[in-house]
C-alpha cells in the first residue's frame, strides 16, 4: 500500500475540480433514485465484488479504490477522511448538481460499510441535516434515501441508531405534505419497524395514497405504540376495497390494547363494531373476514372484555349461517373455549338462543 495515500489523494482532487458540474448518470445514481434498499445493495455490489463492471465510471473506480485501501490501511484512511469531510461544505454541498451528490454520498455510504460505520455516519448525517431545509424536493428524495441506507447498516449489524432515527424524523417534519406526503411514508416505515412513533403523521396522512396507508398499517401492525391517527384510518378504511390490511392491523393492535389496558381494546372494539355495522357499511363480508382474523390474533392466554364485540359475533352469526367453512372458525364453544370467555359470554348467549 506504499503511496496509496498520494494516489488517491490525485485522483480524488482530479474529480472534485469537476464536482460542480453535472455528470453522466449511472446505475448507482438510478438506485439512489429508487429507494434507500436498493442504493445500499448497489454500494454493496460495487465494494465487494471480485472486478469492476465494463461500463464503471470513473467515480465508481475511485470509490472501489479507495475503499479497499482505505479499509485495510489505517494511516491512510485517517488521511483521507480528515480532507473528504473538511473539503465539502455544506455550502459546496448544496450548490452541486444532483449527480455529483449522488456521488458524493454515494462515497460517504461506502466508507460507512467498509471502514467506520459510526464516525462516517454522524459525519454524513451532519451534512444532510445541514442542507436538507434549503434543498428541493429532488434532493430531499437523495438525502432521505441516504439516511435509510445509513439506518439499514446499522440495523444490520445490530448497532444502535436512535440518534440517526432522530435526525431522520427531524428531516420528515421539514417535509410540505401537498409534494412529499410519498417520501414521508417511506421513511416513516423505517422508524414503524422500531415502534417509534412521529407527531407529524396526522398531517401527511390525508394526503397519502393508499398504497402508502397499506404500507404503513402493515409494518405497524405489532408495533406497542401506534398514534390514534393511524387507528383511526385503519377504522375507516375498513369501508373501502383496501380493508386487508386493516383488518390485520387493527386484529394484532387489539389484542396488544387487551394486554395493557383491556378498557382501551373493548373501546377499541367498540369504534369497530359501529363502523362495520353501520349503514355505510355495504355488506357483512367485511365483518365477518375481520372476525376471522380477530379469532385468530388471540390465543388461550389472552383476556379479552366481549361486551363491545357481541353486536358485531350475532349479527355475523345471523348473516352468515350457511358458511360452513367461516362459521366453524367461529364455532361459539371453540371460541370460548379458546379465549377464554366462558363466564362472561354464558349468560347472554342463551338468552339470545346461540349458545351451540
Amino acid at each position: 500500500l506504499a503511496g496509496a495515500e498520494s494516489i488517491l489523494q490525485y485522483y480524488f482532487n482530479l474529480l472534485s475540480a469537476s464536482i460542480m458540474h453535472p455528470s453522466t448518470v449511472n446505475a448507482i445514481f438510478e438506485s439512489s433514485r429508487e429507494s434507500g434498499k436498493a442504493w445500499l445493495t448497489a454500494v454493496k455490489e460495487q465494494c465487494d465484488g471480485n472486478q469492476l463492471n465494463e461500463d464503471a465510471d470513473t467515480w465508481s473506480i475511485f470509490v472501489r479504490i479507495a475503499c479497499v485501501v482505505c479499509s485495510r490501511c489505517e494511516s491512510v484512511w485517517r488521511s483521507i477522511k480528515s480532507r473528504i469531510f473538511s473539503k465539502f461544505t455544506p455550502k459546496r454541498f448544496r450548490e452541486m448538481p444532483i449527480s455529483s451528490l449522488v456521488h458524493m454520498l454515494t462515497l460517504f455510504i461506502s466508507f460507512a460499510y467498509t471502514t467506520e460505520i459510526c464516525e462516517v455516519s454522524e459525519k454524513t448525517i451532519a451534512l444532510i441535516m445541514s442542507v436538507f431545509e434549503s434543498s428541493d424536493k429532488d434532493r430531499h428524495e437523495i438525502l432521505l434515501h441516504a439516511v435509510h441506507c445509513l439506518i439499514l447498516l446499522h440495523r444490520e449489524r445490530e448497532l444502535d441508531d436512535t440518534r440517526i432515527a432522530n435526525s431522520l424524523i427531524s428531516m420528515m417534519d421539514k417535509l410540505t405534505e401537498a409534494d412529499a406526503s410519498g417520501l414521508y411514508a417511506e421513511s416513516y416505515l423505517y422508524l414503524a419497524e422500531k415502534g417509534i412513533e412521529v407527531v407529524s403523521l396526522g398531517r401527511f396522512l390525508p394526503h397519502m395514497t393508499s398504497v402508502d396507508i397499506g404500507h404503513i398499517l402493515e409494518t405497524s401492525a405489532h408495533a406497542n405504540r401506534t398514534p390514534g391517527c393511524l387507528w383511526n384510518v385503519a377504522v375507516e378504511k375498513l369501508l373501502t376495497s383496501d380493508f386487508r390490511h386493516s383488518i390485520v392491523f387493527l386484529s394484532a393492535q387489539l389484542r396488544s390494547r387487551c394486554e395493557h389496558s383491556p378498557l382501551l381494546a373493548s373501546q377499541g372494539m367498540s369504534a369497530i363494531s359501529n363502523t362495520l355495522l353501520s349503514e355505510k357499511s355495504p355488506s357483512t363480508d367485511v365483518a365477518l373476514k375481520f372476525l376471522v382474523e380477530f379469532f385468530h390474533s388471540f390465543d388461550s392466554e389472552t383476556f379479552f372484555p366481549v361486551e363491545s364485540m357481541l353486536p358485531l359475533w350475532f349479527c355475523i352469526a345471523m348473516t352468515h349461517i350457511e358458511s360452513d367453512g367461516e362459521l366453524r372458525l367461529m364455532s361459539w364453544k371453540s371460541y370460548v373455549k379458546n379465549l377464554q370467555l366462558a363466564q362472561q359470554m354464558t349468560t347472554t348467549a342463551i338468552t339470545s338462543g346461540y349458545n351451540k
